[in-house]
C-alpha cells in the first residue's frame, strides 16, 4: 500500500511540476514518464521511461522508433506504443504544415522541410515537392519508400505526380543512411534524367536535396553549373 501511495504522489508531483513550470526543464525520461501516464494509468511509468531512453538514446530517438520497436521494450504494449507514435506524428505534422506555408524560395526552407519529412522515413527514401510558379508549396509526395521495389521508374513517378499536381516547379529529395553528403554518380544521372523529362513538360527541377539527419546539400547547386 505504501508503494502504491508513493507512486500516486509521484504522479501528482510530476503533473503539478508540468502545470507550473512547463516541460522545458524536464529530462527526457520525465517527458516520457508524463506522457505514459495517459496510456498506462495504473502502471509505474518511470522504469519504462528509463528503459525507452536506454534503448533509443534520447526522446527524439524514442519518437523516431517504429511501433514494433517500441513494443520490444519491457512494459510497452501496442496501445502505449501507438500513443507515443501518435504524439510524435502529430508534432511532426504540425511542423510540416507550418513549414509548407512558407514560400520555398530560400534553400533553408525546403531543407528544413525535408529534414523533418525524412525524420520518420526509412533510409534511401525519396520524395518530391511540387510548387507553383511563385514557389508556393502544393504538396510533397513519396517517390520511393526505403528499399521497396516499384513497378515504374522514379522518373516516371515524378513526372506523373508533377502533372497531377499541376506543378510549375519541383524540388527532389532523398535520404542517405550512411551520413555521407557526397552525391553518387547515380544521384547525378537521375537528377539529369528527371530534369530533362520535366523540361519537356515545362516543369523546372529547382533543386535536388540529399538529406542525412539534420544535414542537407543541393545536388543541382553543387554539381550543375548555372548559365550566366
Amino acid at each position: 500500500m505504501a508503494d502504491k501511495n508513493l507512486h500516486k504522489d509521484h504522479r501528482k508531483r510530476l503533473r503539478k511540476r508540468y502545470a507550473e513550470e512547463g516541460i522545458d526543464f524536464f529530462e527526457d525520461h520525465n517527458v516520457l514518464e508524463l506522457l505514459l501516464f495517459y496510456a498506462l494509468p495504473r502502471v509505474d511509468t518511470n522504469p519504462i521511461a528509463h528503459r525507452l531512453i536506454s534503448r533509443f538514446g534520447s526522446l527524439s530517438g524514442v519518437f523516431s522508433a517504429s511501433e514494433d520497436e517500441l513494443c520490444e521494450v519491457e512494459g510497452m504494449g501496442k496501445a502505449s506504443a501507438r500513443f507515443i507514435k501518435l504524439v510524435a506524428d502529430s508534432a511532426r505534422q504540425c511542423e510540416l504544415r507550418e513549414l509548407s506555408r512558407l514560400r520555398m524560395d530560400r534553400p533553408e526552407r525546403p531543407g528544413a522541410y525535408f529534414v523533418k519529412w525524412f525524420s520518420t522515413a526509412p533510409w534511401e527514401s525519396s520524395c518530391m515537392m511540387s510548387l507553383d510558379p511563385s514557389m508556393k508549396f502544393i504538396s510533397c509526395d513519396i517517390l520511393n519508400w526505403g528499399d521497396e521495389d516499384r513497378p515504374v521508374s522514379i522518373c516516371d513517378t515524378a513526372l506523373s505526380l508533377a502533372r497531377e499536381r499541376k506543378a510549375s516547379k519541383v524540388i527532389l529529395a532523398h535520404s542517405h543512411g550512411d551520413g555521407k553528403m557526397r552525391p553518387s554518380p547515380d544521384d547525378i544521372n537521375l537528377t539529369r534524367e528527371i530534369s530533362r523529362e520535366m523540361e519537356k513538360h515545362s516543369v523546372q527541377v529547382v533543386s535536388h536535396y540529399i538529406v542525412s539527419g539534420y544535414d542537407y546539400i543541393d545536388i543541382i547547386d553543387r554539381c550543375f553549373p548555372k548559365e550566366n
